[in-house]
C-alpha cells in the first residue's frame, strides 16, 4: 500500500512521516505542500490513500478530495468542525491535530486490513459447481433476503452472504446506491433522473436499470463528481 501526504505545515507533514515510516508498512511516494501540485501528480498517478490537509490555500482538501476516484482519503486537519463534510466525501478518516500515536496507529490498521480483505475473484457455488469469476465482470449485485444475486453480463449466480459483507471486500469501484443494491461503477453507461431528485442507473450488460436512493445520493454524487 502506498500513499503521499498534502498539507501546507511542513511540521505537521514531518510528524505524520515519522508516525507513517515507524508505525506501519505503507510506503509515502511524495509529499506536497501545494494542493494543486498533489493534484498535478494525482492526475498521472494512482495511490492507495491521500492524508490530505483541510485548510490549504487555492484549492482546499475538500475540494481535492471531491476530485479523487478509487482513492482512501484520510483528512489530517487542526479543526473538528469540517467532521460532516468530510464524510459526505466518502473520507475513510478523519484525524484532528494534535493526533495521538494510538489514534494514527488505529487509522493505520484499519487502511491494512481494508488493503488486505480487497478482492479480485469470487467463489460461487453455482449447479453443484464452484464457479470462480473475476470481480471486474460483475455488473451489480442485488440483495435477496439472506442471499444476494450477483449479476454478470451472462449469468446470474447467488451467493448465501449478506450484501454488507461482500461490500467490504469488494474495490472501490463498486458502489452502494441503495440498501439493495451495489453496482459496478465501470459499467455504468447511462444515468437518468428520477423522482425526488434521485436516480436511474443503466448498466452495461443488462437491461434493468439500478435506483439510487435518497440515502445513497450524496456519497454516489461526490464518487461519480456529479
Amino acid at each position: 500500500m502506498n500513499c503521499i501526504i498534502v498539507d501546507d505545515e511542513i511540521p505537521a507533514c514531518e510528524e505524520l512521516k515519522y508516525f507513517i515510516n515507524k508505525y506501519s508498512n505503507i510506503e509515502i511516494m511524495g509529499i506536497y505542500n501545494s494542493s494543486l501540485s498533489a493534484l498535478e501528480y494525482l492526475t498521472k498517478n494512482q495511490v492507495d490513500v491521500v492524508f490530505l490537509d483541510i485548510n490549504m490555500p487555492k484549492l482546499n482538501g475538500l475540494e481535492l478530495a471531491g476530485l479523487l476516484k478509487d482513492t482512501k482519503v484520510v483528512f489530517v486537519t487542526a479543526y473538528r468542525e469540517y467532521g460532516a463534510d468530510a464524510f459526505d466525501l466518502n473520507a475513510f478518516d478523519y484525524l484532528v491535530k494534535p493526533y495521538s500515536k494510538e489514534r494514527v496507529v488505529a487509522t493505520f490498521n484499519r487502511l491494512r486490513d481494508k488493503h488486505k480483505n480487497k478482492i479480485t475473484k469470487l467463489s460461487i457455488y453455482y449447479e453443484d459447481k464452484i464457479i470462480v469469476i473475476d470481480v471486474c465482470n460483475i455488473v451489480y449485485i442485488e440483495a435477496n433476503q439472506r442471499d444476494v444475486n450477483i449479476y454478470t453480463e451472462e449469468k446470474k449466480y447467488t451467493m448465501n452472504e449478506k450484501i454488507s459483507k461482500i461490500q467490504e471486500k469488494l474495490p472501490e469501484l463498486f458502489v452502494r446506491c441503495h440498501r439493495r443494491f451495489i453496482v459496478n461503477t465501470d459499467k455504468i453507461v447511462e444515468i437518468d433522473s428520477w423522482f425526488n431528485n434521485t436516480y436511474l442507473l443503466k448498466l452495461a450488460g443488462s437491461n434493468e436499470k439500478i435506483p439510487v436512493s435518497r440515502h445513497y445520493m450524496s456519497a454516489f454524487k461526490n464518487f461519480m463528481h456529479i
